[in-house]
């Protein structure tokens, strides 16, 4: 069970990095 959150928690993590560096990528324009 413990895997299973720090999984999820790592994919999240994840996700919230792309939508930092999109984020970013966006403002440069």
């Amino acid at each position: 069970m413990a895997i299973l959150i720090m999984g999820t928690a790592f994919l999240r993590d994840e996700l919230n990095g792309d939508i930092n560096l999109a984020n970013e990528r966006f403002n440069e324009l």
